[in-house]
């Protein structure tokens, strides 16, 4: 088992004195076998590497470790009123001992092969494949799907055995006709469906650059059928080139299915782009990742922020499930709740206890943290206003600049004054806050939208807004 520590939990709703107020932090660090992917170096010990090989290694050589911090707004609240409290689950994951191996992974990615990809994004694309191809080994499995007005299955589910003809099958891709996005996407996740193993970290790419108009093409017929694949484990990345795309789509598929959402206005992005999210896939410290809450009576979820959850009832109170996405290395991945308390008296009361379950990489044993949210009701004014944590408030803070993107965007096409106004100040406080690379994202919005580009902008501001909800 890992070596955890749990926070104090008390046996009823309200707390005795001496229960640690709403600041605990639990541990976990990975142990045990894994099923991984090891490096192997050039024989003349010059670090080249060449070759790589599947192997159980014991996690402790690396030290996969999970943190999970719990905070509210306010660990205090007014008596005897009904009242709006702020929690937050901070959870963060690393490597203690640095990243020597990575899990297998299952890729699949499907590619707009419509006819408005002819030239150079379609030779684009062909050129990012070939450089995921090229870092893949015989122990991951990777699939191709293209899609048109039909699907074509380039590649399917398999090893990495002959890269050069990988190669050469992705050489033949010809674009023609229209955009079955839906079917192309869910080819590739029946792929991977049908391939993969506990082992392997699973993963869909979709890269389109128009709307979806073959097949299923209605906004919320596709996120019904993606919440599904969601259920059944599946993670999708969605890939936005130009500004033909339907922003408001591809976003939605990423947010429902916890994966990311990227907009590329140059197609000499498209091979970064495709990188990082491979380079994200080998960074992965934990999968499977869950966070469940129980409510007292008088306790009330009004909102999670960025996620979808889930509501149950318990006996005595509620349940709130939100499903998160894997744990990369060195990131940091903050929920913010919001909650409504009904009239407590003056007591110190335990306002929602947490389960936080995930796996470690290249296992299948589930972890479990636990902790609670603790909040001390009181008349005492001072207390009240002594009682903000800084970093809860910094996330609320960057809750209302996302909604204020959200707003900017809906105004561009009918009032660009005032949109460029709100993008101007949301870029000011995000440079105020130190967040120097949503700045900067946001400023490029805003240049955008100075000449005149507002699709471009709009876009931009889509990913800024997406990445926002996400931190």
């Amino acid at each position: 088992m890992d070596s955890t520590q749990i926070a104090p939990k008390a046996d009823a709703t309200i707390v005795a004195p001496g229960v640690a107020n709403a600041d605990a932090t639990a541990v976990s660090t990975g142990r045990g076998d894994a099923t991984v992917v090891v490096s192997q170096p050039a024989a003349a010990g010059d670090g080249t590497v060449v070759s790589s090989r599947v192997a159980n290694i014991d996690l402790a050589a690396f030290k996969p470790t999970v943190e999970y911090q719990l905070r509210a707004h306010n660990s205090y609240s007014l008596a005897g009123q009904t009242v709006q409290n702020y929690l937050m689950a901070d959870i963060r994951s690393f490597f203690a001992g640095g990243l020597q191996a990575r899990a297998p992974i299952a890729l699949a990615i499907a590619i707009d092969r419509s006819g408005s990809m002819e030239g150079k994004p379609i030779e684009a694309v062909k050129t990012a494949v070939g450089l995921i191809v090229d870092q893949l080994t015989e122990a991951d499995m990777l699939s191709i799907v293209t899609f048109g007005e039909t699907v074509d299955v380039l590649m399917p589910a398999s090893r990495v055995l002959n890269k050069q003809l990988i190669k050469d099958h992705i050489a033949r891709i010809r674009p023609k006709g229209t955009t079955n996005l839906f079917s192309g996407m869910a080819t590739a996740v029946e792929q991977l469906m049908a391939a993969r193993t506990p082992q392997l970290l699973s993963r869909t790419l979709v890269l389109t650059d128009g709307e979806a108009n073959e097949g299923i093409t209605e906004y919320s017929d596709i996120i019904a059928q993606v919440r599904d694949f969601r259920a059944r484990g599946m993670c999708i990345s969605a890939i936005g080139l130009g500004i033909e795309y339907n922003e408001e789509l591809l976003s939605g598929i990423a947010k429902t299915s916890r994966g990311n959402y990227h907009y590329i206005d140059s197609i000499d992005q498209i091979p970064r782009v495709f990188d990082r999210e491979l380079k994200d896939l080998f960074g992965t410290v934990a999968t499977g990742v869950r966070l469940r809450l129980s409510l007292p009576e008088g306790v009330e979820l009004t909102r999670v922020y960025g996620y979808e959850s889930g509501k149950g009832s318990s006996g005595h109170g509620s349940t709130v499930t939100v499903d998160l996405p894997d744990l990369a290395s060195g990131e940091s991945l903050p929920v913010l709740l919001q909650l409504a308390l009904r009239p407590h008296s003056t007591a110190r009361y335990r306002v929602a206890s947490s389960e936080l379950e995930f796996t470690y990489f290249g296992q299948q044993q589930r972890q479990t943290l636990r902790g609670d949210f603790v909040i001390e009701f009181t008349t005492d004014k001072d207390k009240i206003l002594a009682g903000i944590d800084p970093i809860v408030e910094a996330a609320m803070r960057e809750k209302d600049i996302a909604a204020n993107l959200s707003r900017a965007q809906q105004l561009m096409n009918r009032d660009v004054g005032t949109a460029t106004m709100i993008i101007q100040q949301v870029a000011q406080q995000l440079s105020a806050a130190g967040k120097t690379e949503d700045a900067t994202l946001v400023g490029t919005a805003l240049l955008k939208l100075q000449r005149g580009d507002v699709q471009d902008a709009t876009k931009t501001l889509s990913v800024a807004e997406f990445g926002l909800e996400r931190k």
